[in-house]
């Protein structure tokens, strides 16, 4: 519940104040929901691999997390992730 508060609170932070912010995180569905764009990072010494844009308009609905959209990007980011783990 706290987590979901945090999200909901830094998106309407973010819609108002338009600020520039990076955010670690190993959730990938959490990236996804706040991100615009997701740097994929390879193992140590870490470089950047890849990135990924995030179509979603703001502000962010949080049903968002329910369409075919996300749920594809969701599978590309694992792929990616997955990639730099082998």
């Amino acid at each position: 519940q706290a987590r979901a508060e945090l999200e909901y609170d830094f998106l309407n932070l973010h819609t108002k104040e338009k600020f520039t912010s990076i955010i670690v995180t190993h959730d990938i569905r959490q990236a996804i929901y706040l991100a615009d764009r997701i740097v994929v990072l390879s193992s140590r010494p870490a470089s950047i691999e890849s990135i990924i844009s995030v179509p979603f308009e703001r502000p962010r609905q949080t049903n968002s997390w329910e369409t075919r959209e996300f749920h594809e990007i969701e599978v590309e980011l694992s792929k990616r992730i997955t990639k730099t783990l082998l």
